[in-house]
């Protein structure tokens, strides 16, 4: 996408996102976890990453002014919920995937309110886990798995503000 930027604006052509990015919303979509096997951290760590790469894909469906997903809420809920209910350990060996997940649903454009302070609770105590007290570090390890700041600049400007008022907040708190 980067090299397409470089060369027009390509925000204004929705045939990029339907040749793209929709082929691939579609398969995440018709992807199914197997409900009769017991979950297994493989799974949850498979179904919260389709989850959340729904709400990303959603995200940058949104900037070529296609209609964010409407049932963005539901695949959010659903992402609550299943990390709620899975454990520190499902993610020991895959912290930054984690952190990666909730990035990108603290950032959703198409999440609700009450849904965003969720998301910012859990999102915290991750990085807080993690030690990540600096833009610099979370910034580097969403690469890892996939983050631009040019394509995502409004998700990557409410990360640095947060991570920003989360070291601030930790910085008083230690000095009281």
């Amino acid at each position: 996408m980067r090299d397409e930027m470089s060369r027009r604006h390509l925000w204004k052509d929705t045939i990029f996102a339907g040749f793209y990015i929709s082929p691939i919303l579609g398969d995440l979509l018709a992807m199914r976890p197997d409900v009769n096997n017991e979950p297994s951290s493989s799974t949850t760590m498979l179904e919260a990453f389709r989850l959340a790469a729904v709400l990303y894909l959603a995200d940058l469906r949104s900037k070529f002014g296609i209609d964010t997903l409407s049932v963005g809420p539901l695949y959010a809920s659903k992402l609550h919920s299943l990390l709620s209910s899975s454990s520190i350990y499902d993610w020991e060996e895959q912290p930054a995937l984690l952190i990666w997940i909730l990035a990108i649903a603290f950032t959703s454009r198409s999440l609700r309110p009450e849904q965003r302070a969720l998301f910012t609770e859990m999102f915290n105590n991750a990085l807080m886990a993690r030690g990540i007290s600096k833009f610099e570090d979370l910034k580097a390890l969403l690469t890892e798995i996939v983050w631009d700041e040019e394509i995502l600049d409004f998700q990557s400007l409410d990360l640095k503000s947060f991570v920003s008022r989360m070291a601030t907040a930790t910085y008083a708190t230690s000095q009281d």
